[in-house]
């Protein structure tokens, strides 16, 4: 976003909304009939709220962000790729961009030094769970 803003785009006309803050996806459509007007829509951590896509597919379907760029995110990446398909024909010029956690962020999450930490990414990839139950099964049986 900040981005953004220092590409001259006015604050606005970005809209961020943590949806983990939300209590149902009626609020999440509440809050999005009103976002037209926003030339950029930020739903983070969507994944976590029932229902979203459908609210999202709706909204464009009746034209609400003709002239949006829409971005979802969430810690799910298995939920939101579910749900791709739910938008075939509705992306206009959008695309999948997946982020994954990086050997630098286990590190800090796990304090370890760098070679640890990047033999712990190899062996288990960038997922903290998968890290985590590493790290537990490995004291479990010291």
């Amino acid at each position: 976003m900040q981005k953004l803003i220092s590409s001259g785009f006015e604050r606005r006309s970005i809209l961020y909304l943590n949806c983990d803050l939300l209590e149902s996806f009626r609020e999440l459509a509440r809050i999005l009939e009103k976002a037209g007007h926003f030339r950029f829509i930020f739903l983070d951590e969507v994944t976590g709220m029932q229902q979203w896509w459908r609210v999202v597919k709706g909204l464009i379907n009746l034209g609400y962000f003709r002239d949006s760029v829409l971005t979802v995110s969430g810690s799910s990446s298995v939920k939101l790729q579910k749900f791709t398909e739910s938008f075939a024909g509705r992306r206009g010029k959008g695309r999948n961009i997946e982020v994954l956690p990086s050997v630098r962020r286990i590190r800090k999450a796990q304090g370890e030094e760098p070679e640890s930490a990047l033999q712990r990414y190899l062996q288990v990839g960038g997922f903290p769970a998968a890290s985590t139950a590493i790290t537990l099964s490995q004291r479990i049986s010291s």
